[in-house]
């Protein structure tokens, strides 16, 4: 990370930018993918849904409608409005990369003034957004969509386990009454994710259960235990909305043929087809192709079967080791995974570069800015960001930097001591000694979770990028 004097610097140089009112908007007509009412305010049905009961960014809200079919709008916070090209706070971002989960704490891509307060959309507050218009007919397919900068008031902010317990009809009556305004529109998005959940599947997109785990923590920060992460219904309709918005602005930039950084995920190489089929002979599975059938379609077909079996964590788990890594290329290949044309990461610019680069794209796109100077402006980014000198690289170089000096600081945090348990170094935690489970308790559990095919990210609170429909292995 950044020195004090250069997070000085950061907050001194986004200060100005936090007085910006709606007002400041100028946007021409462009395509007709594109939005040119200027100062478009949202305020209706629209709800922002927190990444998980933490809390930590409320980056993504959620408006829906039932005009000839579904329309469904996707608003996302406006960080490129705030953090400018050749500015230090955009450096630092690029630097960093992405922003970094571990334990309880969180190391931001951005400082906290944008990622917790000019860029969170809070209830109540008016922010700038980024918005993606899609219309929808009644089973769900994308007839037409529009991008176009606005300014959204988040009527409440939901938490997925609350909304979860809506939809499972046992929810207490508080929750009741803190969703009541927007129940209809829950319901309503419910809907229309069962639908595309059904397209999701007859594509063949394949649904690895990757059993992730989170760490617990006291009141007094101490490590109490690790659970395996549940993935709700409501974090599912989440990603499945995100997947629609971030295809869109692929697509988007694919027709207009653009310079663009496209998220993109390759066919397994064949080494490692032979390694997951020889594996999966041992148990009398194997992969069943019929003709004409995707891969994607065999895969799913193969989870499915052992999905909720004694073998569900050995077959997942060699299914996704199978997958080659997703990677950002300024052409569109597509993406295997999610069985999809037209794929980027357009959903989390708050917390990940790559979509601040393509929101600074899709921003001169929608204030009309000519295509020979879009090309001019963004070729050479694009093209050496799929060269992994930069984006790709900076992302994985900052994770590991930041998952080891979170763990230094995470042991501090937490008063561990360094123990020694059948010759391997762990740490304990002091003071629990009037009942409270220490660290070691943790890695009993831990043990057992890696042994089941967890790996350490899992354990270390990460954030997934699920809500993106994405897994940093192969999405």
């Amino acid at each position: 990370g950044l020195k004090a004097s250069g997070d000085r610097a950061e907050e001194a140089e986004i200060e100005p930018a936090l007085n910006i009112t709606g007002g400041a908007f100028n946007l021409n007509t462009g395509d007709d993918a594109v939005h040119s009412d200027a100062n478009a305010t949202v305020t209706g049905g629209t709800f922002t849904i927190s990444t998980g009961d933490d809390g930590m960014h409320a980056d993504t809200s959620l408006t829906i409608g039932t005009e000839n079919g579904y329309q469904l709008s996707v608003h996302i916070a406006d960080v490129s409005h705030f953090v400018k090209p050749a500015s230090f706070v955009n450096q630092a971002a690029y630097n960093r990369g992405t922003s970094v989960y571990f334990g309880d704490s969180v190391i931001p891509m951005l400082p906290k003034a944008l990622s917790n307060g000019a860029c969170s959309l809070n209830e109540g507050v008016e922010r700038l957004a980024f918005t993606c218009d899609m219309q929808l007919d009644n089973e769900g397919n994308v007839k037409s969509y529009l991008f176009y900068k606005s300014v959204i008031k988040s009527r409440l902010k939901g938490v997925y386990s609350e909304i979860n317990q809506l939809i499972a009809n046992n929810a207490d009556a508080d929750i009741k009454a803190k969703y009541s305004e927007v129940y209809d529109s829950l319901m309503l998005m419910m809907e229309l994710y069962a639908k595309l959940n059904k397209k999701r599947i007859q594509r063949g997109a394949m649904d690895i259960e990757s059993d992730e785990a989170y760490i617990v923590f006291d009141d007094h920060r101490r490590v109490v235990d690790i659970k395996k992460r549940e993935r709700g219904e409501s974090e599912k309709m989440i990603e499945e909305f995100m997947l629609l918005a971030n295809g869109c602005s692929a697509n988007l930039a694919r027709k207009m043929d653009i310079p663009f950084v496209y998220r993109v995920h390759g066919e397994p190489e064949a080494e490692k087809m032979y390694t997951l089929k020889d594996n999966l002979r041992k148990f009398g599975l194997k992969i069943e192709r019929k003709q004409g059938e995707s891969l994607q379609s065999a895969f799913s077909h193969l989870l499915d079967k052992t999905r909720g079996t004694n073998l569900q964590q050995f077959v997942h788990s060699g299914v996704l080791r199978t997958q080659s890594k997703a990677k950002y290329l300024e052409l569109p290949q597509g993406h295997f995974g999610l069985s999809l044309e037209d794929y980027a990461h357009f959903t989390s610019p708050i917390r990940r570069y790559p979509d601040l680069a393509i929101h600074r794209i899709l921003t001169d796109v929608v204030n009309g800015v000519p295509k020979d100077k879009i090309k001019k402006k963004y070729e050479k980014f694009a093209k050496s960001a799929s060269k992994g000198r930069n984006i790709s690289l900076s992302i994985w170089k900052r994770k590991a930097e930041c998952s080891y000096s979170a763990s230094l600081d995470f042991g501090d945090k937490h008063k561990c001591d360094k123990q020694t348990v059948n010759g391997e170094s762990f740490h304990k935690c002091k003071g629990n000694d009037k009942g409270g489970s220490d660290l070691l308790g943790c890695i009993r559990l831990a043990s057992d979770a890696l042994h089941s095919g967890l790996c350490g990210k899992s354990l270390s609170n990460s954030r997934r990028d699920g809500a993106d429909g994405d897994s940093d292995s192969c999405c």
